[in-house]
């Protein structure tokens, strides 16, 4: 989640491919560049980010936009009662 941005990006796997999905209904195809780095079309560059070895974040650098960070959200356990 981005307060800057006031938006939220989810990062999942789909179908063995890492993506990024936003709202409404759009899903963007990750490819790996380098260690936590990955270009996808319609959004740039996107670096996930750690802290002791844990993603913390992401950050998304396009071309007028050099670090904008995402905070890692938990998503909430669902309950099987």
């Amino acid at each position: 989640m981005s307060d800057e941005a006031e938006t939220t990006l989810t990062a999942a796997i789909d179908g063995g491919a890492l993506v990024i999905r936003r709202r409404p209904d759009t899903t963007l195809t990750l490819t790996p560049i380098y260690a936590d780095a990955f270009t996808a079309p319609q959004l740039g560059l996107v670096i996930f980010r750690r802290t002791g070895g844990r993603i913390t974040g992401l950050s998304v650098v396009q071309d007028r936009v050099w670090d904008l960070r995402f905070a890692r959200q938990v998503a909430p356990v669902k309950s099987s009662q």
